[in-house]
């Protein structure tokens, strides 16, 4: 999950990928806290639209802003090694192991789990964020290809025809490999504002943007509420739609304004930046999953 070179790393977008990746463990802690084990239903009407608020919305944002940043510095090199990511990968699946060895009752499922976190930690489908991330690394130089013969003026017409396709289409009839087609999509939003910047004049003023983002997140908060409440797969179809459309348009104007922030460097938050890839596989991994959410809901 890189930015640029490591001596080079610009701690504005890492605070950036710091937050989002806060977004993602705040959505998956509503989802195994709450969500999935009718928690929900325990709630005051307060703690349900707070907990609502990032649920989906902060994990889908978070995901959308990690996409966007490998595709802001992507699209200028094709060089990334893609072993490095497959072999950090492996490295946190073999921890991920280790810990279910250890802590975790033996059973079928948990032996079946930890075989997979041995032998197939990329293509098990365990961490789907990683093994999209995999993809779009792989297919990266021939995105990339057809990003930059994309002109200004076709900007448009390119994102809403992939979001249509990718994100749409994708969604509703679940497309076997939808997660690649959302990071292909993802990855090409970061690439397409990194070639073509936002040029208008109202998002020139940090302080509108801002605001802009201050009133998507609240009038987002409704639609995430009622999406707890709804029953009908259609409905929350519909409604997960919505709020995948409202992640996009947050993401954007998050990595729009962390953009227009004078470049920084502090290498503690670089350092912590780091870690954040080796953070998503460990706390989404299936032990550590059991381990801790567990003893939340215990606790």
């Amino acid at each position: 999950m890189e930015n640029c070179t490591e001596s080079k790393r610009i701690s504005n977008f890492e605070v950036l990928r710091i937050i989002s990746m806060l977004m993602i463990i705040f959505n998956h802690f509503s989802y195994n806290v709450f969500w999935n084990n009718n928690g929900w239903l325990n709630l005051s009407l307060v703690n349900r639209v707070f907990v609502s608020s990032f649920f989906p919305l902060a994990g889908e944002t978070g995901v959308a802003i990690f996409f966007m940043l490998a595709g802001y510095f992507g699209i200028e090199k094709n060089n990334i090694s893609v072993s490095r990511v497959i072999l950090e990968i492996i490295f946190y699946g073999w921890i991920a192991a280790i810990v279910s060895f250890i802590f975790l009752d033996f059973s079928k499922e948990n032996f079946r789990n930890t075989i997979e976190y041995i032998i197939t930690p990329v293509l098990s489908g365990k961490w789907w964020f990683a093994t999209s991330y995999v993809f779009v690394a792989v297919f990266r130089p021939y995105i990339n290809q057809f990003i930059h013969k994309v002109k200004e003026k076709e900007v448009k017409i390119v994102l809403i025809i992939g979001c249509f396709y990718f994100f749409i289409v994708g969604k509703f009839f679940n497309q076997a490999f939808y997660n690649f087609q959302r990071g292909i999509f993802l990855y090409s939003c970061g690439a397409l504002y990194k070639l073509f910047p936002i040029n208008r004049k109202f998002f020139h003023n940090n302080k509108n943007i801002i605001l802009l983002l201050i009133l998507l997140i609240l009038s987002s908060i409704p639609i995430s509420y009622f999406f707890w409440s709804v029953t009908s797969s259609y409905g929350k179809n519909l409604l997960l739609l919505i709020i995948f459309l409202y992640s996009i348009f947050i993401a954007i104007l998050s990595l729009n304004l962390f953009a227009k922030i004078q470049h920084f460097q502090i290498n503690l938050i670089n350092s912590i930046a780091k870690t954040t890839f080796g953070i998503y596989l460990l706390h989404e991994s299936t032990p550590f999953k059991t381990i801790f959410w567990g003893g939340v809901q215990e606790y």
